[in-house]
């Protein structure tokens, strides 16, 4: 399950149901919480958490040291080339991909820090309670279940700016719910109906472009 909590914002509205404040719902480097992370493990839920860089982690040898740190020390051996397309300038990256056993302060559960280097100018941090085998299909595995949650957040931002969801006249929330769950079914017919091979280009026309291209083609390996 990918989170991505979304909201519809009226922000002139006084005497509508249910009226409270909006905040940032991404569950991507705002997951990064103590509070969080406890209620995921104390539940023995499956977990894939960005990092923000800051948290301090415990290696394998017992040694405590930050985030980052640890993720700019990571030995990402494994390499991949990807194409980026910028506005229909062919722009060609290698990024590389490894991981390291770690744990949290507060826990005993083996966690592991996946890394991806090459992108930006700071490394992808994933934190994992998942499995992490040295196989390269292990760690993009990893990689490709966070990249689900930018699915979530822009299919929601699709549905919001193409449909003019909170340009809605309605004031009950029952009313609300009800438009919402027709949208969703209209996008539900868009998204999957059209055809598997031509639904990303459709709805995700509009992302950043290195979102949209590790969603849609993956990783290759890179050759001499």
């Amino acid at each position: 399950m990918a989170l991505d909590l979304g909201d519809i914002n009226k922000p002139y509205a006084e005497k509508m149901e249910n009226l409270a404040t909006v905040r940032d719902g991404a569950i991507d480097r705002g997951g990064d919480r103590k509070v969080i992370l406890e209620g995921f493990l104390g539940r023995r839920l499956r977990l894939v958490i960005r990092q923000t860089g800051e948290r301090d982690l415990v290696l394998s040898d017992g040694k405590r040291r930050s985030c980052l740190s640890i993720a700019l020390g990571c030995n990402c051996k494994h390499k991949r080339r990807l194409v980026v397309d910028r506005d229909g300038l062919k722009e060609e990256k290698v990024i590389s991909l490894g991981y390291e056993p770690v744990k949290l302060p507060f826990s005993d559960e083996q966690l592991y820090l996946v890394v991806v280097k090459g992108y930006g100018g700071r490394p992808l941090m994933l934190l994992t309670n998942l499995r992490v085998m040295d196989l390269d299909v292990s760690i993009e595995r990893i990689l490709h279940i966070y990249l689900t949650r930018w699915k979530c957040d822009e299919s929601y931002r699709f549905i919001k700016q193409n449909y003019n969801l909170e340009d809605i006249r309605v004031r009950s929330y029952n009313s609300i719910r009800n438009i919402v769950a027709l949208v969703q079914a209209v996008f539900y017919f868009v998204s999957v109906e059209l055809g598997r091979n031509l639904r990303l280009s459709i709805l995700l026309k509009k992302t950043a472009p290195h979102k949209n291209l590790w969603a849609e083609n993956g990783f290759r390996n890179l050759k001499a």
